[in-house]
């Protein structure tokens, strides 16, 4: 089952990176079964026309069963549901291949090495290319890439940060294709403590700046204390700050 899961992840995360081909060969997958249930249709009107010719009905009613309303066909919006559906796989997919390689994959470490710019845009942004470094928990090495409209960290976030080059990071990856990777976010890698600090350090600084414009409030003291206070916890700061 596990085996299963992840090739079906493969096969997702295969599918998001090169949309555009995808969506082609979804395009053209659905006009040949069209075109194959189209011809199916047409054979069974022209059978059933032979076999009224042969046999033509003996009653009226038989001749208002005959005319009477047509049937919706199942499969006529075929085509706009695939359509709709394949969209919404190409601005949601993320949310769906990222928890499937990262419950299937294994732990290994990476590394950026460089950025690459790319054609494309994103929600008005430039997307960029990153080259990374991979070491499987074997001890082999995967040299890969991904964009950054990849959206690949887990766990999933409305705002994806992608680590810079040089900070190591672990990831999880699909031993069946090790270049279908999530980053991990939330664990004690060198990349994951700096983004939990990098957090921490601006709430402090934000509740301090909030207690130093109204030194009299409780409330903001608390905020501002308790803040400092997880900041020490995860290290972020020392108890001298």
């Amino acid at each position: 089952m596990g085996a299963a899961v992840a090739f079906l992840a493969h096969l997702l995360s295969d599918a998001l990176r090169h949309w555009l081909l995808t969506g082609l060969a979804l395009f053209i997958l659905v006009v040949i079964i069209t075109w194959i249930r189209a011809r199916r249709r047409r054979r069974r009107v022209i059978e059933a026309a032979v076999a009224e010719a042969v046999t033509a009905p003996n009653s009226s009613l038989q001749g208002q069963r005959r005319s009477g309303p047509k049937k919706v066909r199942p499969g006529t919006a075929l085509v706009p549901l695939a359509m709709v559906a394949f969209m919404l796989f190409v601005f949601f997919g993320s949310w769906l291949t990222t928890p499937l390689i990262y419950h299937n994959g294994e732990t290994g470490e990476g590394i950026v090495t460089g950025q690459f710019a790319t054609a494309d845009m994103r929600n008005q942004e430039p997307v960029v290319g990153f080259n990374v470094v991979i070491r499987k928990a074997d001890g082999g090495i995967v040299r890969t890439s991904f964009r950054s409209d990849g959206f690949n960290v887990y766990p999933s976030a409305n705002a994806v940060r992608y680590p810079p080059a040089g900070v190591r990071f672990n990831v999880r990856y699909l031993p069946i294709h090790p270049e279908d990777f999530v980053i991990v976010a939330n664990d004690d890698s060198e990349w994951a403590r700096s983004l939990r600090c990098g957090d921490l350090v601006q709430e402090v600084a934000a509740a301090q700046s909030a207690s130093n414009l109204a030194p009299g409030d409780a409330a903001l003291a608390r905020a501002r204390d308790a803040a400092l206070a997880a900041a020490r916890a995860g290290g972020c700061i020392t108890r001298s700050n």
